[in-house]
């Protein structure tokens, strides 16, 4: 059984993507939903509707993506009529955004990422470097052994610097690796976000260093 829930204010995208696939169930849940709701059904998907507000969809992803309760369940964002800042703060809380409109459309994407889920699931790539262990596909970390929740902006900066350990990457280098959630490319952006990894690498903190003037790197202990 694949269980997918839809937090949204009415029914009528639930009813359409219902019956797509056999096995399939779609749970609708209304857009103040804590996450502790949904334990007993441990979701594949969160599938949050393009109608609720861009501020409701950053809480909600951001919440969900941080219980440990919910290890295996992928946020995806249905993309609705918000400014271009708004869309960025989305794209970085939410681990997939879409921007089909139609049930056929947006099912099509769905239907791809759990596929992908579950063959990523037994072919994630892990890479680890001292205490810092990161999975490419389920956006994993641990340190330690502990797990360590990330932004998406965070998990794509440690995964550029993780694949290319011992490497000095240049701010450039960076926001390039790292996709469009590091732009603008400046060195502002850049060190805030690296401040906000080292914090959350905690006793691995030392192994992110500062190469002066020419970039960072990721290193052994």
């Amino acid at each position: 059984m694949t269980t997918i829930v839809l937090i949204d204010r009415d029914r009528r995208l639930a009813d359409q993507l219902q019956g797509r696939a056999r096995g399939l169930r779609v749970l609708l849940f209304p857009p103040d939903t804590h996450p502790s709701s949904l334990y007993a059904d441990q979701p594949d998907l969160v599938v949050l509707s393009a109608d609720l507000r861009a501020g409701e969809v950053v809480s909600l992803s951001r919440s969900l993506r941080t219980d440990p309760r919910l290890p295996v369940t992928r946020v995806v964002a249905l993309e609705g009529r918000w400014s271009t800042s708004e869309t960025e703060r989305v794209s970085e809380s939410a681990h997939v955004l879409i921007s089909a409109k139609s049930a056929a459309a947006i099912w099509e994407r769905v239907e791809s990422l759990l596929s992908g889920s579950r063959l990523a699931d037994a072919m994630d790539e892990v890479i680890e470097i001292g205490a810092i262990r990161v999975a490419r596909e389920s956006y994993a970390v641990r340190i330690n052994g502990v797990a360590t929740q990330l932004t998406a902006g965070e998990y794509r900066l440690l995964w550029a610097l993780a694949s290319n350990a011992g490497r000095v990457l240049s701010v450039g280098q960076l926001s390039q690796l790292g996709g469009r959630l590091l732009e603008p490319p400046t060195p502002r952006t850049i060190r805030a976000r690296v401040v906000a990894l080292r914090r959350k690498l905690g006793p691995a903190a030392h192994q992110l260093q500062n190469v002066r003037g020419n970039g960072y790197r990721l290193v052994p202990p």
